[in-house]
């Protein structure tokens, strides 16, 4: 995944999938990723490095720790985001 750098969209859900959600930090021109109602585990990246992420679907996994404070610091501040982090172990506030 991390060698698609011109990926703008990518959808998993619903695949039983297990393990950390991938480092995608390479993946600058993503608009949208949906991983809900897998297995993942682990804290929740930030998506800081993604100024054109505007859907970001997470929910219906075992994520726990911290939302980070940097999870989408480069989204446009006027860009509607939709957000899903549902259904997860997370603690603290999405920022913004």
């Amino acid at each position: 995944l991390p060698n698609l750098v011109n990926l703008e969209s990518f959808t998993c859900s619903e695949n039983d999938f297990s393990g950390k959600v991938p480092e995608l930090t390479a993946l600058r021109k993503l608009t949208t990723l949906r991983m809900s109602n897998n297995k993942l585990t682990g804290t929740l990246p930030s998506f800081a490095q993604h100024p054109s992420l505007v859907t970001l679907d997470l929910s219906q996994n075992s994520l726990t720790g911290p939302v980070p404070s940097t999870l989408l610091n480069s989204v446009v501040g006027s860009e509607a985001v939709f957000l899903d982090l549902s259904r997860n172990r997370l603690t603290g506030t999405v920022p913004g």
